[in-house]
C-alpha cells in the first residue's frame, strides 16, 4: 500500500487509510511509538492499552497487521 506524506502547517502529516486504523483498531488519539531502522524503514507500533475488565489485551502492532513486514519503507512513505 503506497501512501504520501502531506504538508500541514509546519509538520508533514502520514494519513492511515481507515481499512488500516479498523484492522488495528485504533482511532484519532491513540499514542504510537515510532522507530526507524538502519535499512530507512519507519516502524509505528501502538502502545499498549487495557480494555475494560482486562489488563492483558495489547493492541496489535503495525507489524502483525502489514503481514510482518512492520511498517513503511521511506520509498513507501512517499519520499521523493
Amino acid at each position: 500500500m503506497e501512501v504520501v506524506l502531506k504538508k500541514m502547517g509546519n509538520s508533514t502529516a502520514l494519513i492511515l487509510p481507515p481499512t488500516v486504523l479498523r484492522n488495528l483498531g485504533l482511532t484519532a488519539g491513540h499514542a504510537l511509538t515510532l522507530e526507524t531502522t538502519s535499512d530507512r524503514r519507519i516502524v509505528l507500533t501502538p502502545k499498549t492499552q487495557v480494555h475494560a475488565g482486562r489488563d492483558d489485551c495489547p493492541v496489535r502492532s503495525l507489524r502483525s497487521a502489514t503481514g510482518g513486514h512492520g511498517g513503511l519503507g521511506s520509498h513507501e512513505a512517499g519520499r521523493r
